[in-house]
């Protein structure tokens, strides 16, 4: 989906407060308003006609709340890893450079497109190495603080 929207902003057909404003709703919907069924109720659209005060408030601090409330439920075996998902794989790739997959490119070059869209599928090699989840868990148990990203 936001494919397709940074697509038609290259091509001219959105303008870039146009994609601006639609991030903000996906990155809302999907943090603080999504619930089991992946689907947000559209009256939250309320919520963000008055913009005013959005600089005020402890955003990161709301979605590392989230981010951890998830990883709750996901260790309890009531969710699935989806909602916040990206958050952490994006946060993985950034500062563990063992866990990053090869990237097709690493300049975007347009300036709107946030830090961790490089790290979107489409920008990944299709041919990668996936890593088990015992690998993993290896990795983190093990690692050395020179082998994580300052």
């Amino acid at each position: 989906m936001l494919d397709s929207i940074y697509t038609r902003y290259r091509r001219g057909e959105l303008t870039a407060t146009q994609v601006a404003r639609f991030t903000l709703l996906l990155l809302f919907s999907s943090t603080f308003w999504s619930n089991r069924k992946e689907k947000f109720n559209p009256s939250i659209l309320k919520s963000l006609e008055n913009l005013a005060h959005l600089e005020e408030y402890d955003w990161a601090g709301a979605i590392l709340s989230r981010m951890y409330d998830d990883m709750c439920d996901l260790s309890r075996g009531h969710c699935k890893l989806n909602g916040t998902y990206y958050f952490w794989e994006t946060w993985a790739f950034e500062y563990f450079p063992y866990t990053r997959p090869e990237l097709l490119q690493t300049d975007l070059g347009s300036g709107l497109v946030p830090l961790a869209w490089r790290w979107y599928k489409s920008n990944l090699h299709t041919v990668r190495c996936k890593k088990s989840l015992k690998e993993l868990r290896t990795f983190f148990d093990t690692c050395p603080l020179e082998q994580v990203c300052a």
